[in-house]
């Protein structure tokens, strides 16, 4: 088993050097985000669903709707859509919403940071970790590949993918980790 996992983290929400409990820890901004416009996702999902809408599709109009989306939204779209599948198909799986993400090796964070806005700002940290509660490894190339043209049925595929924790041809894996962690920086 890996003892080594690597973090992209905003100091401002996780400090450097003391214990971070996942389960007391105040949400990222991007998650808080997430939960914040999950009232009017839940209200579009059944319409783009029955209509067949693409993903594209979808965004498009969430950023012409009167609803207050930007394009800086899309990426809290993208997590919502992985917890709905999550809890409709592996409600038993732990949530990206209560848990923290990590990296098994320190390329991928490399890699993750320079090929993912807004990430590059992120401070990379070595993680420790002091109690494990839950911990699940999934491989992220499922998220990255998902094709923006695609129906939310076929999207249903690569929710699948990833949660049932099957590998792509490339895997990049995440680990989602739940309990008491401590960063240091790289």
């Amino acid at each position: 088993m890996n003892t080594n996992y690597y973090r992209l983290v905003d100091v401002d929400y996780e400090p450097i050097g003391i214990d971070i409990d996942t389960d007391v820890a105040a949400l990222p901004p991007r998650m808080k985000r997430t939960i914040d416009l999950v009232p009017a996702l839940n209200a579009m999902l059944p319409v783009w669903v029955n209509n067949k809408i693409t993903l594209s599709k979808a965004c498009t109009h969430l950023i012409e709707s009167d609803l207050g989306f930007t394009y800086d939204d899309l990426p809290f779209v993208w997590e919502y859509l992985w917890e709905v599948y999550r809890k409709n198909f592996f409600p038993e799986k732990l949530s990206r919403f209560s848990s923290v993400f990590l990296f098994d090796e320190e390329q991928n964070l490399t890699d993750f940071k320079s090929s993912h806005h807004p990430f590059e700002m992120l401070i990379p940290c070595k993680v420790e970790l002091i109690e494990t509660r839950r911990l699940e490894s999934y491989d992220m190339a499922w998220l990255d590949n998902v094709p923006t043209n695609c129906t939310f049925e076929e999207f249903a595929e690569y929710g699948k993918g990833y949660w049932s924790g099957a590998k792509t041809d490339s895997p990049i894996i995440e680990v989602l980790f739940s309990g008491v962690y401590k960063l240091s920086e790289l």
